[in-house]
């Protein structure tokens, strides 16, 4: 699962429309594991043209995706719930995290490819851009 999820990224950088973000998460209520996929204009392009993306890959190298399926995916905008949470609760540590919880959804496994990384808030970077400017007037 692991290996042929970086695979599927790995494959999806060599075409024109590489992720932002990838990662596994299991649903304990399901007992399911779901591999999500973030793709910068999926916003844009919508989410079958998403789907579509990764199924064209998964279909030209279906010989090493023997153990993957469409189902097992999910694709995700990068300013979902799911993907926010993440983000705030990983920062941008590429690793394996059992009984990590996101606000209500409350995953228990996460094992994370790849996150887009954070940016600042406006908050804080307006307080520290003050600070620069007090320093300097000094």
């Amino acid at each position: 699962m692991i290996d042929q999820g970086a695979r599927l990224v790995r494959r999806l950088d060599e075409t024109e429309h590489s992720p932002l973000a990838a990662f596994w998460l299991y649903y304990p209520d399901r007992e399911k594991w779901r591999l999500v996929i973030v793709f910068k204009d999926r916003a844009e392009i919508g989410i079958r043209k998403s789907y579509e993306r990764i199924l064209n890959v998964l279909i030209e190298h279906e010989d090493e995706f023997e153990d993957l399926d469409l189902p097992e995916i999910s694709v995700e905008e990068p300013r979902s719930n799911v993907v926010r949470g993440v983000r705030r609760g990983a920062g941008n540590v590429l690793t394996h995290y059992t009984e990590f919880y996101i606000r209500d959804l409350g995953f228990a496994d996460l094992y994370i490819y790849r996150l887009p990384k954070q940016r600042k808030s406006r908050a804080r970077t307006k307080a520290a851009g003050k600070a620069a400017r007090s320093k300097t007037a000094r």
